[in-house]
């Protein structure tokens, strides 16, 4: 196993306004991981811990190897603080962190402890939800597999502890409570609804598919189609939909297959533009949709009105700032950026990845790599060699930042980049500063 140095860590020159501080990043080095602040302070060096992942809440899991009974390798976590620190012994599965109340897992067994790590529910659990108000009003839970296909009852606890057996079983249920409901399949009448945390059917299981809350609102099926339901289980748009998407922004968009597209506003539920077609269908953005037909691909917004428009077997993605288009084959020099006013603000790119805000404005990924074709008479096909993939950044305007020289590249928070340049990687910041650097032996 190829075994690492920490060479530096490199201190920012100027000291950072106090509203620049920022959480403790965790950097997944290509062996052992490491923990360091924003500033570049090594707070847990690569050599202690083989992987670090923040939970939430100012935590962070510290994962170590251990051989199984089976021979097999198996990662068990401590839980960590901000500064690095172990307050756990490392005999977790996995940890996690939601509204207050930190979840662990030992061997498929679930708990549940507050900030402070009192106990809140025993390891006793196979499914463990919190209600996700954030004041410990109570947990739903299981017992018994929730994989198979038996049918699994229902149990309602307390924060003190108490336990309910309710008179309620279930063959599936959701991943967390929004907006005080959580879907769950019936194991009576093998239908969908949803429960509220004292583990009572808030809305009957009447659907074919129930998905969580947002706004209000959430996606329910019946065999007519896909439909928005309200906290009742009423109906705001009628299902007859196949697909149906919404949430972080003020657009819903519907597709009905071999029929076309529509988009409506997400406050109001009113129609506001259609798009008919049998070949027809769309990607939700927030506030803007892309429409896919065999003769054009528009970007449309929030009013219903067409922002950009290309020819068919273009693809649009949009970000925050920009949309990022791309009018040729994968490799080719086809992709551009473009504003919401409808402007080509920079390109041709070879790949270009939105890497979010920073400071103000969206940065992107910019990606460069040879494309190679492999010769194979009638199976011949075009490919790339990813070792040979280099990364860079681009701003909002097409401004170079980093030019393609890094192996690998992403963001890790605000004006914070993952970089892997040769046998050196850490964190960088957008004028490629090494803010912490660690080597790697060859």
């Amino acid at each position: 196993m190829m075994k690492k140095m920490l060479a530096c860590a490199l201190a920012l020159l100027l000291a950072l306004p106090a509203c620049a501080l920022a959480e403790p990043i965790a950097l997944n080095l290509a062996e052992e991981d490491a923990l360091v602040t924003p500033e570049g302070e090594v707070l847990v060096p690569p050599q202690d811990y083989m992987e670090i992942y923040a939970i939430g809440g100012g935590f962070y899991a510290l994962g170590v190897y251990e051989t199984g009974e089976d021979g097999f390798l198996y990662t068990r976590f401590a839980l960590g603080d901000e500064a690095g620190n172990a307050l756990t012994q490392a005999q977790y599965s996995s940890l996690s962190y939601r509204d207050g109340v930190i979840y662990y897992e030992i061997d498929g067994h679930f708990g549940a402890m507050d900030a402070q790590r009192n106990s809140l529910v025993p390891c006793e659990y196979t499914r463990l939800i919190g209600d996700g108000q954030g004041d410990f009003l109570g947990f739903l839970a299981l017992r018994t597999d929730p994989w198979d296909t038996t049918m699994d009852a229902v149990y309602a606890l307390k924060a003190s502890g108490s336990e309910r057996e309710t008179d309620i079983s279930v063959m599936d249920l959701g991943e967390a409570f929004f907006e005080g409901r959580i879907p769950a399949l019936s194991s009576q009448t093998e239908a969908y609804g949803y429960l509220n945390v004292q583990g009572e059917w808030a809305i009957a299981p009447d659907f074919l598919y129930a998905g969580a809350f947002s706004g209000g609102m959430a996606c329910a099926a019946t065999q007519e189609g896909m439909g928005l339901i309200d906290g009742s289980g009423a109906w705001l748009l009628e299902p007859r939909f196949d697909v149906l998407e919404y949430g972080n922004g003020s657009l819903i968009t519907a597709t009905v297959y071999g029929e076309g597209v529509y988009l409506y506003d997400a406050a109001t539920r009113r129609q506001i533009a259609a798009f008919p077609g049998a070949e027809v269908y769309a990607a939700h953005y927030g506030d803007y949709a892309v429409v896919y037909s065999p003769e054009e691909v528009l970007l449309v917004d929030a009013n219903g009105e067409t922002v950009l428009a290309f020819g068919p077997g273009a693809n649009v993605v949009v970000g925050e700032n920009r949309a990022v288009v791309s009018t040729g084959e994968y490799g080719e020099q086809s992709v551009y950026l473009y504003d919401f006013a409808g402007n080509r603000v920079a390109g041709p790119f070879q790949a270009l990845t939105s890497a979010g805000m920073h400071d103000g404005r969206e940065i992107f990924v910019v990606d460069s790599f040879e494309i190679v074709e492999v010769e194979g008479g009638a199976d011949s096909y075009i490919t790339w060699d990813p070792a040979r993939i280099r990364s860079g950044l681009v701003d909002e305007a097409g401004n170079e930042l980093l030019p393609c020289e890094y192996e690998v590249l992403y963001s890790v928070g605000e004006n914070r980049f993952f970089a892997r340049q040769g046998l050196v990687e850490g964190m960088i910041d957008a004028s490629g500063q090494w803010i912490a650097r660690f080597e790697m032996d060859s």
